[in-house]
């Protein structure tokens, strides 16, 4: 249904750069961002289905995926920072979502699984090197899905054609 959606946006509007919260098709700026987050563990079918209406693989704000301020890359290393003192103190780095004692650190986590791919070597490898764990809640690994998330998929998919 997104994707189909989303065809629609770009005939309206001339590109695929939804905004977040927009208003007329709920959804579809979080679904969009979501793509361009998990780029890499795209099948190739998705990839090159969103590549055939020109989807802009970029962020928020015009700016491609990796580049940011002084500041964002701060805030990153302070994140990092919480996340080794959480294992120092309880022994793994899989921070509750909604942890009280250090908010927005278990949300911070899960995001550094999602962009994976996106990250640079020195993070990865500060990860890496505190043992981080790139799973998902469930054993899942990035990028798998069943059988039934993939049909549905594909479903919408084929709605286009």
């Amino acid at each position: 249904a997104h994707f189909n959606q989303l065809v629609e946006f770009k005939r309206k509007y001339g590109h695929c750069n939804v905004p977040q919260r927009f208003k007329e098709i709920p959804g579809l700026g979080r679904w969009v961002s979501k793509q361009r987050e998990v780029k890499s563990n795209l099948s190739n079918e998705r990839s090159n289905a969103l590549d055939s209406i020109e989807f802009e693989w970029i962020l928020k704000g015009g700016r491609k995926i990796g580049t940011e301020t002084e500041a964002e890359k701060a805030k990153w290393w302070a994140h990092f920072n919480q996340l080794v003192e959480f294992k120092r103190k309880y022994g793994h780095c899989n921070v509750p979502q909604r942890f009280k004692e250090i908010p927005g650190l278990g949300r911070w986590v899960s995001k550094q699984r999602e962009v994976k791919s996106n990250l640079s070597n020195e993070r990865s490898n500060a990860l890496d090197s505190i043992e981080f764990e790139w799973i998902l809640k469930g054993g899942r690994k990035i990028g798998t899905e069943t059988e039934a998330e993939k049909a549905k998929w594909w479903a919408h998919f084929n709605q286009l054609v």
